[in-house]
């Protein structure tokens, strides 16, 4: 169960430009109430929500994510790497790649097995995708919202 803000210690705020990024040291907020497994110790964890959009959720021709511009300008500085992505619910992982747009540097968009997140989880318009991104940025964790 995510819980609410006010049960977490919320130390960073990014700007009016990306509300509802933020950074928790060392708490995972998107994680399964019954999710016993170990958190890593030392590890701080930067938290976005995407809203699915008819692109994203257009299985015929998917589209890549794209993380909001403070995140991409404080954790994810290299051009091209690679990254697991996990399911929170189902704890499936996805070996994703985070690539860097040509035309801004810190422009920059998941793809790999994002693709096949996004077709096991038949994402619809108006789902929320609740993202937390480990720093540094070895795992990212996802968990997917139906909208009602």
């Amino acid at each position: 169960m995510l819980k609410n803000a006010e049960e977490i210690n919320i130390t960073t705020h990014f700007g009016e430009d990306d509300v509802g990024v933020y950074m928790t040291p060392g708490v995972r907020v998107a994680k399964e109430e019954e999710d016993e497994e170990e958190e890593p110790e030392n590890v701080d964890f930067y938290h976005f929500e995407k809203t699915v959009t008819e692109a994203l959720a257009y299985v015929t021709k998917l589209e890549v994510l794209h993380f909001p511009n403070s995140v991409s300008r404080k954790m994810l500085k290299k051009r091209y790497m690679r990254m697991m992505m996990e399911d929170v619910k189902t704890c499936k992982a996805y070996e994703c790649w985070v690539r860097t747009a040509r035309r801004k540097n810190y422009e920059k968009c998941l793809g790999g097995g994002w693709f096949d997140f996004v077709v096991d989880r038949g994402l619809k318009v108006n789902d929320k995708l609740l993202f937390e991104l480990e720093d540094p940025p070895n795992k990212m964790y996802v968990r997917h919202i139906r909208h009602q």
